[in-house]
């Protein structure tokens, strides 16, 4: 399983990987150094990553909404 985060530009900042295929989005999110970051408010305020439902609404990991 991969996860990776890029600006609008295209650049990668973050990659994870190496969990089981079976591994759920959010529990790879949870134990990723890009949950850390952001869970440890080390991202302005201004900055936001976007996710699927399957990662939780945070202040800047923002999800879809029906």
């Amino acid at each position: 399983m991969l996860q990776a985060v890029c600006t609008k530009d295209l650049i990668f900042t973050d990659v994870s990987t190496g969990w089981p295929g079976s591994m759920h989005d959010a529990m790879i999110y949870n134990k990723s150094k890009l949950a850390e970051v952001i869970n440890r408010h080390m991202v302005d305020e201004e900055y936001h990553t976007l996710g699927d439902l399957a990662y939780p609404l945070q202040k800047c990991l923002m999800t879809l909404f029906y």
